[in-house]
C-alpha cells in the first residue's frame, strides 16, 4: 500500500511540473497577444513581453533545477544499491571475507598496481577437523568456528606491518591458539 501511496505522489508531483513548465513556456506567448488584443502601446507590449520571458524562463530554471536535484538523489541510491550489491556478491555472507569472485577481483586489482617483478603468496587453509565440530555441535557452532577463524586471520592480517623494501616477509598465527594472532602474532623479516 506505502508504495501505491507514493507512486500516486511521484505522479501527482510529475503533473504537477508539467503544468506549471507548459504555463510558463506558454506565457511569452500569451502575455504580449493579450496586451495587444487591450490595445497597448509598444513600449508596453515590450515590457510585458520581456517580464513575461523572463518569468518563464525563471520557473522552467527553477524546474529543472528541482528535476536536476531529484535525478541526483535517485542517482545516489542506486549507486548506493548497486555497491551493496557488488560487496554482496564479492563477500563470503558467513564470514565476511571475500569469496572467490571478491578475491579474484581484489588479486586483479593488486596485479594492476604492482610492479612486474613482484612476489606474491597466497594462503589457504584447512581447519582440522572440521566436520567432526559440524557432527558434534551443530552447524550453528560450526559457522561460529568458522567466522571467529576468518575474524582472527583478518585482524591478524591487516595488523602485519608492511616490510622493508626488497624484504622476504613470513607471517604466521600460533597453530594451537588463535588468541596469539589477535594480540599481533609472532612475524619477522629476512632479506635473501
Amino acid at each position: 500500500m506505502r508504495h501505491t501511496i507514493t507512486g500516486q505522489r511521484r505522479e501527482d508531483r510529475t503533473r504537477r511540473t508539467v503544468a506549471v513548465g507548459t504555463l510558463a513556456a506558454v506565457t511569452p506567448i500569451l502575455a504580449p497577444a493579450a496586451t495587444i488584443w487591450a490595445s497597448w502601446d509598444e513600449a508596453g507590449i515590450a515590457v510585458v513581453t520581456m517580464l513575461s520571458t523572463v518569468g518563464a524562463a525563471s520557473i522552467v530554471g527553477l524546474l529543472l533545477l528541482r528535476v536536476t536535484r531529484r535525478l541526483a538523489r535517485q542517482q545516489a541510491l542506486f549507486d548506493e544499491e548497486r555497491r551493496r550489491w557488488r560487496d554482496e556478491a564479492n563477500t563470503d555472507p558467513l564470514c565476511r571475507i571475500p569469496n572467490r569472485r571478491g578475491a579474484d577481483d581484489q588479486i586483479a586489482g593488486m596485479l594492476r598496481a604492482a610492479p612486474a617483478d613482484s612476489r606474491w603468496t597466497v594462503l589457504a587453509l584447512d581447519v582440522d577437523h572440521f566436520k567432526q565440530v559440524n557432527d558434534t555441535h551443530g552447524h550453528a557452532v560450526g559457522d561460529r568456528v568458522l567466522a571467529s577463524v576468518a575474524s582472527a586471520l583478518s585482524d591478524h592480517l591487516r595488523r602485519v606491518p608492511p616490510p622493508p623494501a626488497g624484504a622476504v616477509t613470513s607471517s604466521w598465527c600460533s597453530g594451537s591458539s588463535i588468541r596469539s594472532s589477535r594480540r599481533g602474532g609472532p612475524r619477522s623479516w629476512w632479506r635473501p
